[in-house]
């Protein structure tokens, strides 16, 4: 079993004794077992899964850092959503409009950049959701 801790600069997501966890690392899906090496990792933003008691469970994560140890893994995260607080019709429109935001002509280079990053958001959620 592992200790599974995901906290934001505000608030305790997540703090729950779990089977096995797939992180978003940086660079790749990361999944983790009991026993794992010691390791710190940069997340990208996605989603977190873990298993409980045989039951599947995620929060989406934007951005952060990954603490792992044999038996610990602390996820110091930007912002994150657990699956069962995602208002899947609010998802939904500000995805629309965040669509019709990044075909508009006069959206500059810096700005699409950081759209196309809420695009990756919004998509982590909509994977929670189906």
């Amino acid at each position: 079993m592992i200790q599974l801790d995901i906290v934001t600069p505000t608030r305790k997501l997540v703090s729950t004794v779990c089977d096995a966890i797939t992180i978003p690392g940086y660079k790749g899906e990361l999944g983790i077992l009991p026993e794992h090496t010691n390791l710190v990792s940069a997340l990208d933003t996605g989603v977190v899964k873990y298993v409980k008691d045989n039951k599947k469970n995620s929060v989406a994560v934007r951005g952060g850092f990954a603490q792992i140890s044999k038996d610990k893994i602390m996820l110091l995260v930007d912002a994150g959503i657990r699956e069962q607080d995602i208002d899947a019709v609010d998802v939904q429109k500000q995805s629309t409009q965040l669509d019709q935001k990044l075909v508009a002509a006069e959206v500059g280079v810096e700005e699409r950049e950081k759209l196309f990053v809420d695009r990756i958001w919004l998509n982590s959620l909509q994977e929670m959701k189906k």
